[in-house]
């Protein structure tokens, strides 16, 4: 019996210990890596702006609560009317934050990883605090922007058997009627930011839909670039308007659609039968009487 509540006892110690001390421990190391995984692909800790807000100091400006329920839902804080959430949308080309299955203590980790970098006012997260010198646009050529649309549009596959873009996705381009489950893309390259921000989009994309589409399935960096190229090539005909978008597209194709359904729903109607079926019948009944 004592060796029993001796071994309870330890076990308890245990326990507690790793309570008390593995959290403090491994916190900033695990908000580091769920950063990297879920994060970084949008946002910098001090290098400015990329496809979403540098986040340095975000801390000092919003409230861990009102950062939790963001990162959790940006989408139902917008849509509830909060000022601040509506105004990063607005500023950041109306691109919404995916929502993240993350559970307070792991965002609180994330958070205490940014706030580790030390506020904003230190200058973009240099040591030295001065700013980080952006990087260089990618150079592309036509044959890789060539190569992107073969690889959008399905004509040629990707190397790990992910689907086309196309199936989901539409740009402005005469010969091409591209998916409306996502976003028309023509206007993409600038919207989001630029080449830079395409690809990295396209190497770790954090929209559920692509993640459950690419992320055993992933791009190569030789399509990450082409598709890229092609991109940055197609949003010139957004500009002039010289072909449709997806959403005339479909308008129209829906048009058509209706217009020979009504057409074949008269035919099939001035075909009926006048009268009913035992009419006939009916009228032989009264010439007895």
């Amino acid at each position: 019996m004592i060796a029993y509540i001796d071994l309870r006892m330890r076990v308890f110690t245990v326990l507690l210990l790793g309570t008390i001390l593995l959290p403090k421990n491994l916190e900033a190391q695990d908000g580091a890596a769920i950063f990297n995984q879920n994060c970084a692909v949008c946002h910098k800790i001090g290098g400015g702006k990329f496809i979403g807000p540098d986040l340095q100091g975000v801390n000092d400006k919003r409230s861990e609560d009102w950062l939790i329920k963001f990162i959790k839902s940006s989408q139902s804080l917008i849509n509830s009317g909060d000022a601040d959430a509506k105004a990063l949308y607005q500023e950041f080309n109306q691109l919404a934050m995916p929502n993240f299955p993350l559970s307070d203590d792991e965002i609180k980790a994330v958070l205490s990883h940014i706030a580790s970098a030390g506020p904003a006012s230190a200058g973009a997260g240099q040591a030295s605090g001065e700013a980080a010198a952006p990087q260089e646009e990618p150079e592309f050529t036509a044959e890789e922007a060539k190569e992107g649309k073969s690889l959008f549009v399905g004509t040629k596959s990707f190397e790990n058997n992910g689907p086309a873009c196309v199936s989901c996705h539409n740009v402005n381009s005469e010969d091409i009627a591209g998916g409306l489950l996502a976003r028309d893309l023509t206007t993409a390259y600038d919207r989001l930011g630029g080449g830079l921000s395409i690809m990295g989009l396209l190497n770790a994309a954090p929209f559920p839909a692509m993640t459950a589409s690419y992320g055993d399935k992933p791009l190569t960096e030789t399509e990450v670039k082409q598709l890229t190229a092609f991109l940055k090539e197609v949003k010139s005909a957004g500009a002039d308007g010289s072909a449709m978008a997806g959403d005339k597209v479909f308008y129209s194709y829906g048009v058509i659609i209706l217009l020979i359904l009504l057409i074949a729903i008269q035919l099939l109607w001035s075909r009926r039968r006048k009268e009913t079926v035992k009419h006939d019948i009916y009228k032989r009944q009264l010439k007895t009487y």
